[in-house]
């Protein structure tokens, strides 16, 4: 400032207070407000995550942080328009199990998962086993048992081929050796119908429906799909605890930015996150809406990614699921 003219002091003035950082040469991230991309409609469990976090990430970054959404292609088009935006941390990406699966199932798609840097996988959902009320099914090792005997007679409904019931059904077989008949629905709702309505015999149901339909007397949760029991169902036992610990499927939802995002912004970016999902009125929102709170960051969101790509790569080709 002292190097200033008198006619030049409102200039130096206001490079000192707005200008960049004289110690970096980098502007402060971030100065302007950031947005969540959600690869899906809004209603669905990654915009109710996203709209639970969005004001605690503002208040903890400083700038605004604006839920947009961009669905298409089973959440392809939301994962590539993160894919082809300015890698400098003002465009989130929040996905679910898709942006394993895609590249997996869709030869030269446009992204794979190391385009990405997971900043924490936040939330999940387990898939539970399920069979109608009626079912004569009490118990997993019945159900397999008779699976086994009868390869071919039982069914399961998905919501579509490479939807999650359908993947969390294949991995079921490949781990049990059981022989059972996917029966693809068109979307989650009509794969529920259809088992609610005994057209078939049994499927891989998220968390908050299972829960809602085993206290209505609808439906029978035969096992979690998960590492521990869950809260809302303490009387189900694990498939770990049935002796099948590769059995672990739930629907889970991630937050990424570009891969060439600069890693101290990628690293403010997950700092946040982490503490937003520390937060006790979060992790209640999160737990009403039928979710369970990951809030895996770092090595641990990598080590899990690198587990999931692992898993449903085999499973998709065991299972021989055609590309998209």
């Amino acid at each position: 400032m002292a190097a200033c003219t008198r006619r030049g002091v409102l200039v130096c003035l206001f490079f000192f207070l707005f200008g960049p950082s004289p110690a970096t040469g980098q502007e402060v991230f971030p100065n302007r407000s950031l947005q969540i991309v959600v690869a899906f409609p809004p209603g669905g469990t990654s915009d109710i995550t996203a709209r639970i976090l969005n004001n605690k990430l503002g208040e903890l970054l400083g700038q605004p942080v604006v839920v947009v959404n961009k669905p298409g292609g089973g959440g392809a088009a939301g994962i590539q328009s993160v894919f082809t935006a300015k890698p400098d941390g003002y465009t989130i990406l929040t996905a679910p199990v898709s942006i394993v699966t895609i590249p997996l199932l869709t030869p030269g798609a446009a992204f794979t998962l190391r385009d990405f840097v997971p900043l924490n996988i936040a939330v999940s959902i387990p898939n539970i086993i399920s069979v109608h009320q009626n079912s004569p099914f009490k118990d997993l090792e019945s159900l397999i048992d008779y699976a086994r005997k009868n390869p071919g007679k039982l069914n399961y409904s998905s919501a579509g081929p490479g939807s999650s019931f359908h993947l969390a059904g294949e991995l079921f077989k490949l781990e049990t050796k059981a022989d059972i008949t996917h029966v693809p629905m068109g979307g989650e709702a009509p794969a529920l119908a259809g088992l609610l309505g005994g057209h078939v015999d049994l499927s891989f149901v998220s968390l908050g429906t299972v829960a809602k339909h085993q206290k209505a007397g609808t439906l029978r949760a035969l096992a979690v799909m998960y590492r521990q029991r869950l809260k809302d169902l303490s009387g189900i036992p694990t498939t770990k605890e049935r002796n099948y610990p590769g059995i672990i499927s739930a629907a889970w939802h991630g937050y990424f930015v570009h891969a060439k995002t600069p890693k101290s912004i990628a690293n403010k970016l997950a700092s946040a996150l982490e503490k937003a999902l520390e937060e006790k009125e979060i992790v209640g929102l999160i737990e009403k809406a039928g979710m369970l709170v990951e809030n895996l960051s770092g090595q641990e969101a990598a080590h899990f990614l690198r587990d999931e790509e692992a898993k449903w790569s085999r499973v998709i080709k065991a299972a021989n699921i055609p590309a998209k």
